[in-house]
Formats: structure tokens, C-alpha cells, sequence
């Protein structure tokens, strides 16, 4: 049983006395998640993006990153409830959510440009 579990149960004696314990457990997760957010993308940035990564390293972190975006909407969208508790850190998981989802599509889901489309930039930076 969670600390905010424990507490609802013990002294929460009207529906309008949880509100505010929900409150700080929300708070206090999104401040966990975007810790935990941010300290992955330093380790993603030094252990994929800046070396050698093995295709081991590399498939773990795809599987890794997935998840991480998945469970970053699905925080974006229980805070982002007009009838829930105010999250002033919002626009914190939000850009979070965008900066793992770029993360996504520059690693793991290129937009391919075709070969006649690399010729032409190829011999427009290089010409001759």
C-alpha cells in the first residue's frame, strides 16, 4: 500500500478531503517520471546517440524509449484533466513527451528519402 493509499484510508472522512492528497501523489509522480525522463535522455544521448552503441544496446534502447513515450501520454493525459488537480509541471511532460517522441523518429523511424532525392542533394552541395 502507497503512503497516499495509506493516507486516504486513514483520514480522508468526506470524497473532498482526498482531492488533495490525489493532489500531491500526482505531483509527486510527475516529479519522479520527469527525473527519471530526463536522466534516461542523458544516458541515451552519451550511450546511442554519441558512440558505437552495439545492436544489443541499440534494441534495448528502442524497446526502452517505447515505453518511456508510452507511459509519458498516458501521464500527459491524466494530468492534463481540467477536472483534476492543477499540474503546473505540465508543460514540462509535455515537452518531455515531444523530446522522446523526436528522440523516436530520428533513431528508430526515419523518414527515407529516396535515392534519386539523395542524388540531387548530394550534387547540389557537392557540385561536379
Amino acid at each position: 500500500m502507497t503512503t497516499a493509499t495509506a493516507e486516504i484510508g486513514q483520514t480522508a472522512k468526506r470524497a473532498e478531503e482526498i482531492f488533495p492528497v490525489l493532489a500531491k501523489w500526482q505531483a509527486d509522480q510527475v516529479d519522479g517520471w520527469l527525473e527519471l525522463t530526463y536522466r534516461f535522455r542523458l544516458w541515451h544521448r552519451k550511450q546511442i546517440v554519441m558512440s558505437d552503441a552495439s545492436p544489443d544496446l541499440v534494441e534495448a534502447d528502442r524497446r526502452l524509449l517505447k515505453h518511456l513515450i508510452l507511459f509519458t501520454r498516458l501521464m500527459v493525459a491524466a494530468t492534463d484533466d481540467p477536472d483534476g488537480p492543477p499540474t503546473p509541471r505540465l508543460p514540462e511532460l509535455q515537452t518531455t513527451l515531444a523530446l522522446l517522441r523526436d528522440e523516436w523518429q530520428c533513431l528508430y523511424a526515419p523518414e527515407r528519402m529516396s535515392n534519386q532525392e539523395a542524388e540531387a542533394v548530394l550534387h547540389e552541395v557537392f557540385p561536379g
